[in-house]
């Protein structure tokens, strides 16, 4: 209890002492009822007793709801830390996996041309009104011949009609009349063109 509490619970027992004619117009405690006097006074203060047991109890609980959430909170704090650590080391694994894809993909193939901005400006690209023409400049000479088509990717592997048909005959004992589905059904899970000869 504090002070205040204390001079409160004080004043209110004096306030119950004086309703009940236990005080003299002095303050004094009458004689005759001198015991009656000091169990109201024992039975007050076991009650605030009580009551101040009761506020530490709920003080104690709340203490230890706080508690808790502040270790809910520090667990949810690790679990994302750990998280971000996991997903930048993914990030980097991903990382060396697309290197060492374009490193396969590449294999002993060396660069020839690079794609740039045309030097060679119209006035329209001057005053903004189109965007800049692009330019394939080579990387050492003879790279490239004048007319050749560039691709983004390999070209597909271009098969002889005749040759294939041959192979599927000897491999797979295909009759004429399945020929064409068979080639045509190769061409397009193998990702290759089938040509014709004339």
């Amino acid at each position: 209890m504090t002070n205040t509490t204390d001079m409160a619970a004080l004043r209110e027992a004096c306030g119950i002492l004086n309703d009940h004619g236990y005080l003299t117009k002095s303050g004094k405690i009458r004689s005759s009822n001198l015991a009656e006097a000091v169990r109201m006074i024992i039975e007050q203060s076991v009650g605030y007793a009580e009551q101040l047991e009761a506020e530490r109890q709920r003080a104690d609980y709340g203490q230890q709801v706080i508690d808790q959430r502040n270790a809910e909170y520090d667990r949810l704090i690790n679990e994302l830390a750990a998280l971000k650590d996991e997903r930048n080391d993914l990030v980097k694994l991903l990382a060396q996996k697309e290197a060492e894809s374009d490193s396969e993909l590449k294999g002993e193939q060396v660069p020839v041309a690079v794609v740039e901005l045309n030097d060679n400006l119209s006035v329209a690209e001057i005053r903004g009104d189109i965007p800049r023409r692009k330019a394939v400049r080579e990387l050492y000479e003879g790279a490239l011949v004048l007319g050749q088509e560039l691709f983004g990717a390999p070209q597909r592997p271009v098969i002889s009609k005749a040759k294939l048909c041959d192979w599927l005959e000897y491999n797979f004992d295909i009759d004429d009349s399945q020929r064409d589905a068979f080639a045509n059904c190769f061409a397009h899970h193998c990702n290759c063109i089938v040509k014709k000869e004339d």
